[in-house]
């Protein structure tokens, strides 16, 4: 598999930052999303700490994950912006069950094998699709709904192909 051809975002536009209007339980949602330890700002580092612990042994996945991190950055904006139109601050820190937790490097997975790095990852692309999806659905606010849908078709894409690489480097053995 080459990897430096394979697309890492969906061909769809991704739509315009915009809410219906002001929502604080919908900014609490998002902010979720984005500082979280499955939030996009882990999924950037991850994707970066994979690349350069990666890079010497297989370059061409590097750059894979590099891309990716670049896709995941895109929605890490995207939530940042929402998260203001909605009248909330996106800071890197969460609030599961009122208890607050600023986002830290410990919420990576530091592995290096490539298989690890694979299955890690796949399961959190896997886990963000879903959570995008049911989060689209439950939000009654059609643009924010509108822009979860697009980056979980990212998140899709990035299971997709990470699922391939895995079952590649298991049938290797």
């Amino acid at each position: 598999m080459n990897c430096p051809e394979i697309p890492v975002a969906d061909k769809l536009a991704y739509p315009p930052i915009q809410v219906t209007e002001p929502n604080q339980r919908y900014a609490a949602i998002l902010l979720q999303d984005l500082s979280a330890v499955r939030g996009e700002i882990t999924a950037v580092h991850q994707y970066v700490y994979h690349h350069w612990v990666i890079h010497d042994a297989d370059p061409k996945l590097a750059n894979l994950f590099s891309r990716i991190a670049r896709v995941e950055m895109h929605h890490m904006n995207i939530l940042g912006e929402l998260i203001i139109k909605l009248g909330g601050n996106p800071v890197a820190r969460t609030n599961p069950h009122n208890c607050s937790s600023a986002w830290n490097g410990n919420m990576l997975q530091y592995s290096t094998g490539k298989r690890q790095i694979l299955a890690h990852n796949l399961s959190l692309e896997l886990a963000a699709a879903h959570e995008y999806t049911a989060q689209a659905q439950s939000i009654k606010d059609p643009l924010i709904s509108a822009q979860l849908l697009r980056i979980a078709k990212d998140e899709e894409i990035h299971y997709n192909i990470l699922h391939d690489l895995l079952s590649r480097e298991q049938n290797a053995t």
